[in-house]
């Protein structure tokens, strides 16, 4: 019974997703629907797109994946503000990583020239499949640029939501003299590039040798990607542990929502079907 009763329910849906609307552009035919119908047929769904441990997994990945993916040179092209000259970014210095379908390649390049005024910096998103740049709202996006022209030596890892509204980068920030040192995780949405959301990812004070010189443990081989749903931000890193000397692997997770009601709302939203329910 309930197997027929979820075909009805489900065959409901996909007639109110594909039927034109004859309300406004802002309604939903699954509004139609009574909630107790719709909240029955979320109870047969699964939630979770990707779990912590398939995104850590996938995030660890990425580097040997990155390593097969070629940018062409013209790609990495940096015009200057007259457009007369053109100079190209610096692979040492750029930040890479794909979307978490891995549809897409985002990346962060700045102008590798001694001589160039304006030492330019980009955010450029690039298809996988057809090997050629396309349009987001972060990519030559001005504002945006500006900052990572002053931040750009500092960023340690980049990563784009599924839905490319969000960017997140690590930075590696120093205060009073370095006598600390923290990795900050900002969380930047397109509305408001500015005022990104921050996160403390580690802190490591350097410690003083018998001689008086100071030494500390940085962090490296920074990793960091979006779960599928975006509802979190996921960090890997490597850092010695200074007992053991032994290098190890620090994860860090970020929830960016509170945990939602399993509705069908929330199911078609983390699914990006539907976002007018």
């Amino acid at each position: 019974m309930d197997n027929i009763f979820l075909q009805s329910l489900l065959c409901t849906v996909l007639l109110c997703t594909t039927l034109p609307s004859t309300a406004s552009d802002d309604s939903c035919l699954l509004k139609l629907l009574p909630d107790d119908v719709l909240n029955h047929i979320a109870t047969f769904l699964e939630f979770e797109v990707e779990s912590d441990a398939e995104c850590i997994e996938r995030i660890k990945n990425q580097q040997s994946l990155l390593a097969h993916t070629i940018i062409l040179p013209h790609h990495r092209t940096i015009s200057h503000s007259n457009n007369k000259n053109a100079c190209f970014g610096d692979p040492a210095l750029e930040r890479e990583n794909f979307s978490p379908d891995q549809s897409k390649l985002v990346f962060l390049t700045t102008c590798k020239e001694d001589n160039c005024k304006d030492k330019n910096s980009r955010c450029r998103v690039l298809d996988i499949k057809t090997n050629t740049l396309v349009k987001n709202v972060f990519s030559d996006n001005n504002i945006y640029n500006i900052l990572l022209k002053n931040n750009i030596t500092r960023i340690r890892a980049v990563a784009l939501s599924h839905t490319g509204s969000h960017i997140a980068e690590v930075q590696t920030l120093n205060s009073s003299g370095f006598t600390l040192l923290k990795d900050i995780l900002f969380v930047r949405n397109h509305k408001n590039i500015t005022k990104p959301r921050q996160f403390v990812v580690l802190e490591y004070k350097p410690k003083t040798r018998a001689d008086g010189c100071s030494y500390y443990y940085p962090t490296f081989n920074h990793a960091i990607g979006f779960n599928k749903q975006s509802t979190k931000i996921i960090v890997c890193c490597t850092q010695k542990n200074e007992n053991t000397l032994k290098f190890e692997t620090v994860v860090r997770v970020f929830p960016l929502v509170k945990p939602r009601a399993q509705t069908l709302e929330t199911y078609f939203r983390n699914n990006l079907v539907c976002k007018k329910l």
